[in-house]
């Protein structure tokens, strides 16, 4: 099995919650939610895949992992394979969408009771 293959795996049931939970949040309200944390898993990202090109040299260099030769595309930056970057862009699709999925904002009203907003 192939690095690819392995990062599909995670990367594909990510990629359909984020987009699933995404279509589901309809409403105008929960829109704005969906397009702020949108924004904020796009800064997310450039932050991680830029720490993830650096550590991830700086791990590989050091010799504490390696990767198999024949299971990697061949595609590298530095001496990190591109299959490295997989796995923060995988965090980045699928803990917005949880947290989105997971929002129960609670509201006390006059009468005591709880609602949802």
């Amino acid at each position: 099995m192939t690095y690819w293959a392995l990062n599909a795996v995670f990367l594909l049931p990510a990629a359909a919650l984020a987009l699933g939970i995404g279509l589901r949040l309809r409403s105008r309200r929960r829109r704005r939610s969906v397009k702020m944390c949108v924004a904020a898993a796009v800064a997310s990202a450039a932050v991680l895949l830029v720490l993830t090109a650096v550590f991830d040299n700086v791990m590989i260099s050091a010799g504490l992992f390696g990767y198999s030769a024949d299971k990697i595309s061949g595609a590298i930056i530095g001496r990190m394979p591109l299959e490295d970057f997989a796995y923060p862009l995988g965090a980045v699709l699928l803990l917005p969408a949880l947290w989105l999925f997971l929002d129960r904002r609670v509201s006390t009203v006059a009468g005591g009771e709880e609602v949802d907003d």
